[in-house]
């Protein structure tokens, strides 16, 4: 049995107040960072979740397996050979030439997934983008980086499908963030910026690529 929950904050206080119904528990909290505007939602959370905003939509992607093998591009994947290739180190506009095996090479090419995963203070969101507008093959990171990544798909997949697998999380993410007002990603820093973590992207890469070929398979 679920909760529902009533949300709301004003731009006189800039605090939230929170009322179960039942009434079981009132919680009140200064949010400093919220924006002065008057706004206010109403949804339901359970204990099977934790009591989680959003538990429901953020259980279903973590239970998902990443059957696609995705994985990010680091220093331990690269070869050394003699294709040269432009490269970004750790941050997308690190960039150098460099000299790599052909067949490092060419999977690079094949992957075209950026993932910011970090907002920005006045820029870019969370998001999925093409890696190919930065002018470079690939983004290489270090194993403790959890702010950009280059996904890579262990069966190769086409451009066409990537594409619209970016298109679509970035859809997906936005819309749930709006709806439940991105209280299930992971607080980073200042200014309400938000994270998600590299293995909840892959996960959710694999929950909308399933719900895609599994409405298509109903089709026939």
């Amino acid at each position: 049995m679920g909760i529902s929950l009533f949300l709301a904050w004003t731009s006189l206080t800039k605090s939230r107040i929170i009322q179960s119904n039942p009434p079981t528990a009132q919680i009140s909290e200064a949010i400093p960072s919220l924006p002065a505007e008057k706004k206010q939602i109403t949804f339901t959370v359970e204990k099977k979740y934790n009591w989680q905003f959003g538990g429901d939509f953020i259980n279903r992607i973590q239970e998902t397996e990443n059957h696609l093998g995705i994985f990010r591009l680091t220093e331990d994947y690269l070869k050394s050979g003699e294709y040269e290739i432009e490269l970004a180190f750790q941050n997308i506009k690190d960039k150098k030439s460099l000299r790599i095996s052909k067949d490092i090479k060419k999977l690079i090419e094949k992957n075209i997934l950026f993932l910011r995963a970090i907002d920005s203070k006045n820029g870019k969101k969370i998001q999925l983008e093409d890696i190919r507008e930065y002018g470079v093959a690939g983004l290489v990171g270090k194993n403790t980086s959890r702010n950009m990544a280059h996904l890579i798909f262990k069966d190769a997949m086409s451009i066409k499908d990537q594409t619209e697998l970016m298109n679509q999380f970035n859809e997906e993410l936005n819309r749930e963030r709006n709806k439940y007002l991105s209280f299930f990603l992971t607080n980073f820093r200042d200014n309400n910026r938000k994270r998600i973590s590299f293995e909840l992207t892959y996960k959710f890469l694999n929950y909308i690529y399933d719900g895609k070929n599994s409405k298509q398979s109903a089709l026939f």
